[in-house]
């Protein structure tokens, strides 16, 4: 099984098998009169590939040059793999790290099921990765659609609800092993 990855940042084109442990990339050029693909270099080894995923271009470490962070499941463990420019750089280098992404979404949920488009808000990686500030209270939506604050009760009550569940599974669990 074929596992494409693109990164439209960068225009490159990473192909991994399922049970393959190379990673193969390719560069892909839109703008020219033809379309066209590339081969760019191949990332080797001998342990299979389960599973892979790319990591946000916003999470990538720039001082280094690192365009492509890409985390490969093994039968054993999750490895990252980083895919770096080769450049001798001691600033910014804008030209490869163009605006990316941010996380910052573009629409609210209520605006996407009205079924709004938007292009997403992106974020200079200059600085490197700054983490967005969070709330210090998490909200969720009660049956009446409004965000409310959890009351303690009913933190203690749903603590006590997965307590029981857990222990349930446990349970089940034991006697299958029996």
């Amino acid at each position: 099984m074929l596992m494409p990855y693109y990164d439209m940042d960068t225009e490159l084109l990473f192909l991994a098998g399922k049970g393959d442990g190379n990673i193969r990339y390719y560069e892909c050029d839109f703008e020219s009169g033809a379309p066209a693909i590339n081969y760019v270099e191949n990332f080797s080894s001998n342990i299979p590939t389960a599973g892979m995923g790319i990591l946000p271009k916003r999470y990538c470490n720039v001082s280094v040059n690192e365009v492509v962070k890409i985390f490969k499941l093994t039968p054993d463990t999750v490895m990252p793999i980083s895919f770096r420019v080769p450049r001798k750089v001691e600033s910014f280098a804008s030209d490869i790290f163009l605006p990316c992404s941010s996380d910052v979404p573009a629409l609210n949920a209520d605006q996407w099921l009205s079924g709004e488009n938007a292009n997403p808000n992106v974020v200079s990686l200059e600085g490197g990765f700054v983490e967005r500030p969070r709330s210090n209270t998490e909200f969720v939506k009660n049956e009446s659609n409004s965000d409310v604050e959890p009351s303690g009760a009913a933190l203690v009550q749903a603590y006590r609800d997965q307590k029981t569940r857990i222990a349930y599974l446990e349970a089940e669990l034991n006697k299958l092993r029996n």
